[in-house]
């Protein structure tokens, strides 16, 4: 079953859904509620643990001391 995210408070076939609440519900029913703006699917975040990328740059040359008092 997909899993949804309740975005305003409503009444469900479980019974009462507080706001950022996610659940599962049956198909025609959630279609029902994000039709009326009271659900979205809920986003299921995959993480992947890596290593910062590093970067391997020309190092910048500073400029020698001014001629002439310039």
């Amino acid at each position: 079953m997909q899993k949804y995210e309740c975005i305003r408070g409503v009444v469900t076939s479980l019974g009462p859904i507080a706001v950022g609440d996610i659940i599962s519900l049956p198909a025609d029913e959630a279609i029902n509620l994000i039709g009326n703006g009271q659900l979205k699917i809920a986003e299921q975040v995959v993480r992947v643990a890596e290593a910062p990328k590093v970067e391997h740059r020309d190092p910048v040359i500073s400029r020698g001391p001014k001629r002439n008092g310039r």
